[in-house]
């Protein structure tokens, strides 16, 4: 199979969209699984503006979903650009390793340096598919010969044979998250709520980090359920794994 720009950049497109769908309903499965009480238990159904509506007696409740991501410091590319460089390089190593039949199908996870400032999405990934088919099974940490920007990486079999899966998890460490920052993020959905509102009674929004994305991954201090924002949502919820905990925000006393 041979990618030509155009396609190649349609199925980047296409995968990174899944991709997201398939994060917010992890999100929501996963509160509703390990957090019960605060979704509705009804099953979810896939939409836009919002991303989720429930069922429930007493009408469509409507969930919009959104990662938190941390934001970029003063001079250098926002980290999601470059996490999604990251993942792309990835993607495309994976279609690269399959069409040119350089090894046995296998499942591949990588974590990339951030710092390191990275160019050429082909050229990087023909260097990781390459890499892969060199390296040995398990986890491999950043030598002299692996290829720039790639800090560890893991080699195994499929979970699932004939779907191998080449993934980037993340590229940072955890930050601390700040009230001025989630007012932020609230504020930017917050202009959508009349959107949300034509499709449910009740719009809510799902806040999450994930420390399954490094880029994801914030932590919480302790005087955050005291914090209050302003929002026309009907409820905001604020999934933190470290610690394992939803936080429903305070709404600021008018």
């Amino acid at each position: 199979m041979t990618l030509t720009p155009h396609s190649e950049n349609e199925s980047i497109r296409m995968a990174t969209a899944e991709q997201k769908k398939r994060a917010e309903r992890h999100f929501v499965e996963h509160v509703q699984q390990y957090y019960p009480g605060y979704l509705p238990v009804t099953a979810p159904r896939e939409s836009e503006e919002p991303d989720f509506l429930f069922d429930t007696p007493d009408g469509v409740v409507g969930v919009e979903v959104t990662q938190l991501f941390h934001t970029a410091a003063p001079g250098l590319f926002p980290e999601l650009q470059v996490a999604q460089f990251h993942r792309d390089v990835v993607v495309r190593a994976g279609e690269i390793y399959g069409t040119r039949e350089l090894g046995p199908e296998v499942d591949v996870t990588t974590y990339y340096d951030r710092d390191v400032r990275l160019a050429d999405l082909n050229k990087c990934a023909e260097a990781l598919a390459e890499y892969v088919a060199l390296s040995p099974y398990d986890a491999v940490s950043r030598s002299m010969t692996s290829p720039d920007g790639l800090w560890v990486m893991s080699k195994h079999k499929p979970r699932q044979p004939g779907a191998p899966k080449w993934e980037c998890w993340g590229n940072s460490e955890t930050h601390v998250l700040t009230p001025e920052f989630l007012a932020t993020v609230i504020a930017n959905k917050n202009a959508l709520v009349s959107n949300y509102r034509r499709k449910a009674q009740s719009a809510w929004l799902l806040l999450a980090s994930s420390l399954g994305s490094l880029e994801s991954s914030f932590a919480a201090p302790r005087d955050l359920p005291e914090w209050q924002f302003a929002f026309d949502f009907d409820r905001v919820l604020l999934l933190v794994q470290d610690p394992g905990e939803v936080y429903d925000l305070k709404r600021v006393r008018q």
